[in-house]
């Protein structure tokens, strides 16, 4: 078992880190600020090696340049990477969330997926209290999301979900953006924070659709702009939904 957690602690590999290639039951755990970076693969179990873990949480950091760095073999038996309590996932590339589960990484709810490259959300859908930040800073990339469906929804059926755009990262939704979209969905944030971090919804755009306690919070020089009309609590049960705009913000 490797453990590594405190603030500000860090492990940097500058190749590959591989757990449980041959061995059962080996893990690596980090947590309470500190950071485990793998410069090449991070590969964990083997064909015929079982419940090795890389367990993320309470404000750990693990990151990889892509998710291709990210191996997990035989996950059928309880080999795995695990994220959760506020642990963070960084990959400093491009990520789709609809393969992240089927490479055996496991984001759990109030799990924190940081990315530096180009977003893909499966199905335009951020459920599970799970809290997504493109972050320009991240990477040399170039962090940003584009909508592909009817209707992005942050908050579909699920409670504490968010998106977030911070140090120049860029958004563009070519649909309806929903943040709480169901009577079940409270407390989703869409988030657009510092300089150059510019967000351009191209339609309507709900903040509590249904949902309530809902925020849209753009700050620190953010930027949004809204083709068409924002709403706030457009159901009977979409109750306490916020806009704030703070510190040199714009929403237009």
């Amino acid at each position: 078992m490797l453990f590594r957690s405190g603030e500000d602690t860090e492990l940097t590999v500058a190749q590959d880190a591989q757990v449980g290639i041959a061995g059962s039951t080996n893990s690596i755990n980090i947590a309470d600020g500190a950071t485990l970076s793998v410069g090449g693969t991070l590969t964990v179990g083997s064909a015929t090696s079982t419940d090795n873990l890389v367990n993320v949480a309470s404000g750990g950091n693990l990151f990889v340049n892509e998710t291709n760095n990210l191996v997990v073999v035989n996950g059928d038996d309880d080999n795995g990477i695990v994220v959760r309590g506020n642990g963070t996932l960084q990959v400093g590339g491009s990520v789709d969330t609809g393969t992240l589960e089927d490479q055996g990484i496991d984001l759990q709810a109030n799990s924190n997926l940081e990315i530096g490259g180009e977003l893909t959300i499966s199905q335009d859908k951020i459920d599970s209290s799970l809290n997504i930040i493109l972050n320009n800073d991240l990477s040399a990339n170039i962090a940003s999301w584009t909508s592909s469906g009817p209707i992005t929804a942050i908050g579909g059926t699920t409670s504490d979900n968010s998106l977030t755009f911070t140090n120049g990262a860029t958004g563009r939704a070519w649909n309806i953006v929903q943040i709480g979209q169901q009577s079940t969905s409270a407390g989703n944030e869409l988030n657009i924070g510092g300089s150059n971090s510019v967000f351009r919804a191209f339609q309507d755009v709900f903040v509590g659709a249904q949902g309530k306690d809902n925020q849209l919070n753009i700050s620190d020089g953010g930027q949004m702009f809204v083709a068409g009309s924002l709403y706030l609590g457009s159901d009977a049960s979409a109750t306490g939904n916020q806009a704030n705009i703070n510190s040199n913000a714009v929403l237009n």
